[in-house]
């Protein structure tokens, strides 16, 4: 029994009487007089052991820790990610989490990698492989496409059609994976264009060859999928159908193809126009060619390969503010005379240039994200420019004092007020950031940011933005026009002269692009102001009531929705008091605002049709996306003409504010995506038949 007992304990009958032995010695030689505690007959239960885990019991501590929170009181820990939280939540859930698996599934694939394979079943592998890799690329699309069903002729040889498949598929990754290698070098667009247009014509024979695959689904497994790092936790594997997978590769064979086009330079605002439209079609490019557009612009801040920053900010400041001025002259570089004014000229300029690359390189680089972030991005960058035109006004006085007793052409003149007022650079700076603020407003039309409610004073603000843009771009090419007749009229001292080859083509373009300017704005003015009078109109008439919103005020949305643009500068925000009095225009009848909506649409429908006529090159400035610029600027166009309908419309059912007519139109306003153009939504309007 002792020695069970000793076995028990852990030990031999002779390693128990030695132990003893030692303890009585070590209790005798103890300093301690008290008593002794009897030996356990039982040692302690030994704690579990775990390879490099340690288990601590927290409740006690997280209790106490949760005990001193108020209700309703978050704690933000900054290690602690969205995408971290959002996984945990997942996390065992079967719906969200492919790593939850029922108690009586396999964790181990039991598929045979190495068993050999028939040419059909690689073909039907390859197949499936393409569908998973297109939906990687952005969300599912929108549009299922119906099944081609072609026959096979029985006389075609089946192995000679395997053969052929594979072919094809091997030459989309081979021009796929050339593509990518080409795409480095940033020269010769043609030849860049190859491998894309090789892709097409592959995916095409890919498309013809589908029905020659043979679907394997355990290559595909979701037991693989769940050991992959890429996803925390692992998602489900989506199955789109081929007919989806193939006609996405298609449109990313004809994107990457069009995209090369980026690399043909014309002048700074015809690339602007390039990215603008491109990033706007529908559905937009995916995230890989948006990615590839931005390296073929900027790539090692080296624009388009070929060019630096200054030498594109230069041909821009000399399309829109100094054409054939002596500020942007390169020789200016080469003085080293401190006394001569072209030293102090260079200096001033360099400074400009440092301070405005990085808000001009933004420009580019916001507008090829998707459109939400565009849009939040073009709100930071309005601060910026702001603050650049502040700085710009400083460097333009410093500019005209260098210049002194000289002349500089492009609108800084030394004789009378001209040469004060032009502030060529702050013009320049501060028509960007005109722009960039309409940009904001219509981007928010076509994100659906604004309820329908809002749309009225939406419009009007739009309008107002276009009107402070068409006022800045008529005082910009008043000074040009101004600093051509100077150039051509006698002095003292100094007879008239005439114009170089150079100086006269860059007088003519500048001018040319400002007309078009002008266009656009006005008829952006003109529609924006008409939408806005008919949406006031619909809402005093009781048509389209506004809702009641008891937690919040008119005012306190105004605060909301300018949020944006309040660093743009009171200039460019109005207080709410003008803002609400020019939406509701109560010194004004309904009939009256309808007739003013009416010459507003007329008015802006003759501009978009004007813009559609003009040149490629030389009036218009969109070359390389002339086709894409046109289509949008006809979508306006339609837009406009719809908007009279709209307002015809409204005045043949004789609204007023009296309550007998109310509710005699039928109103429906559409979604962006449903609109000629996303940037303006006109509502459908119908009158209700006569109650009988």
């Amino acid at each position: 029994m002792a020695n069970d007992e000793a076995r028990e304990a852990g030990g031999s009958p002779g390693a128990t009487r030695d132990e003893s032995a030692v303890s009585s010695e070590l209790r005798g030689l103890s300093l301690n007089t008290e008593p002794s505690v009897p030996a356990l007959s039982q040692p302690p239960p030994s704690r579990p052991i775990s390879s490099g885990v340690v288990s601590v019991d927290i409740t006690a501590q997280f209790m106490a820790a949760a005990a001193t929170l108020g209700p309703g009181e978050l704690i933000k820990d900054p290690f602690f990610t969205l995408f971290e939280s959002v996984g945990a939540l997942e996390i065992m859930d079967p719906k969200m989490d492919s790593g939850c698996l029922p108690a009586e599934e396999l964790e181990d694939d039991t598929y045979d990698f190495a068993r050999p394979l028939l040419p059909e079943e690689v073909v039907g592998i390859i197949d499936q492989l393409l569908c998973l890799e297109h939906y990687s690329g952005g969300s599912a699309p929108s549009i299922v496409l119906g099944t081609d069903s072609c026959p096979r002729p029985p006389e075609n040889n089946w192995a000679q059609d395997v053969a052929l498949a594979l072919d094809a598929r091997l030459e989309f990754r081979d021009a796929f994976l050339h593509a990518i290698e080409l795409a480095e070098l940033r020269i010769q667009p043609d030849a860049l264009q190859v491998p894309w247009k090789s892709m097409l014509a592959a995916m095409e024979g890919v498309k013809k060859t589908h029905k020659l695959g043979k679907n394997l689904p355990g290559a595909f497994s979701v037991k693989l999928q769940r050991r992959l790092a890429s996803t925390m936790p692992p998602r489900p594997i989506v199955q789109p159908s081929f007919d989806e997978a193939c006609e996405r590769w298609l449109r990313f064979c004809k994107d990457g193809a069009s995209v090369i086009d980026v690399l043909r330079y014309a002048d700074p605002q015809s690339l602007l126009k390039f990215v603008l439209t491109f990033q706007a079609q529908k559905p937009q490019p995916l995230v890989f060619i948006r990615t590839l557009m931005q390296d073929l612009i900027f790539a090692d801040n080296i624009m388009l390969g070929q060019m630096s920053i200054r030498q594109v900010m230069d041909d821009d400041l000399a399309l829109l503010v100094l054409p054939a001025s002596m500020l942007l002259d390169p020789t200016n570089d080469e003085v080293e005379a401190v006394q001569d004014p072209r030293f102090a000229v260079a200096q001033h300029m360099e400074e400009f240039r440092q301070r405005a690359f990085p808000a001009y390189f933004e420009v580019f680089r916001t507008l090829c994200q998707n459109r939400s972030r565009t849009r939040r991005m073009l709100c930071r960058a309005i601060q910026e420019w702001d603050k650049l035109q502040i700085d710009a006004e400083d460097i333009d006085q410093l500019v005209e004092h260098a210049v002194g007793g000289g002349r500089s052409r492009g609108g800084m003149t030394s004789e009378g007020p001209t040469a004060a007022d032009a502030l060529p650079l702050s013009s320049w700076a501060f028509l960007y950031k005109l722009q960039l603020m309409e940009w904001v407003t219509q981007l928010g039309f076509e994100l659906e940011v604004y309820q329908v409610d809002e749309l009225p004073g939406m419009y009007w603000y739009l309008s107002y933005l276009a009107k402070r843009r068409v006022q800045h771009v008529e005082r910009i090419r008043s000074f040009t026009v101004r600093a051509i007749q100077e150039h051509q009229q006698p002095r003292a001292g100094r007879k008239a002269s005439t114009l170089s080859t150079a100086e006269h083509t860059a007088y003519v373009r500048s001018l040319a692009f400002l007309r078009a300017t002008l266009i656009d704005a006005s008829a952006s003015w003109e529609l924006a102001e008409a939408l806005s009078c008919f949406y006031s109109v619909l809402q005093r008439t009781g048509e389209m009531p506004i809702p009641d919103r008891p937690f919040g005020s008119e005012e306190l949305r105004y605060e909301l929705r300018m949020r944006p643009f309040a660093a743009g500068g009171p200039s460019e925000l109005p207080p709410f008091d003008i803002f609400a009095a020019e939406v509701k225009q109560a010194d004004r009848s309904v009939a009256e605002m309808l007739t003013y909506a009416e010459k507003a649409v007329g008015a802006a429908k003759k501009g978009f049709e004007a813009l559609t006529k003009l040149d490629e090159r030389e009036e218009s400035f969109s070359a390389f996306c002339h086709d894409r610029w046109v289509a949008r600027t006809k979508g306006m166009q339609k837009s406009a003409i719809f908007a009279g309908i709209a307002v015809a419309t409204a005045q043949k059912a004789a609204l007023d504010e009296g309550t007998q007519n109310r509710s005699r139109l039928t109103i429906e306003v559409p979604t962006p995506d449903k609109c000629y153009h996303e940037w303006w939504v006109v509502p459908k309007i119908t009158i209700k038949p006569a109650a009988t």
